[in-house]
C-alpha cells in the first residue's frame, strides 16, 4: 500500500512539474505574441492576420534569402 502511495505522490510531482513548464512556455509564447504584433503594427502599421490573410503563399527558404539580399542592398 505504501509503495502504491509513494509511486502516486511522484505520479503527482511529475504531473506538476509538467504542468509548470507548459504554464512557463504559454506565458513565454503570449509574450513573443505580442511582441510581434506590436512590432509589426509599428513598423509596417498593420496587424498580423491582415498581413498573412494578404498573401497568397509564403516564400520558401531560398527565396526570403533572395529577398533580404535584396532588400540589404
Amino acid at each position: 500500500m505504501e509503495d502504491h502511495l509513494r509511486m502516486g505522490a511522484n505520479r503527482f510531482k511529475r504531473c506538476r512539474e509538467q504542468r509548470s513548464h507548459a504554464e512557463v512556455a504559454r506565458a513565454k509564447n503570449e509574450s513573443d505574441s505580442q511582441h510581434l504584433r506590436e512590432t509589426c503594427m509599428s513598423e509596417v502599421n498593420a496587424q498580423p492576420e491582415d498581413l498573412i490573410a494578404s498573401e497568397t503563399a509564403f516564400m520558401s527558404g531560398d527565396e526570403l534569402a533572395l529577398a533580404e539580399r535584396t532588400i540589404a542592398k
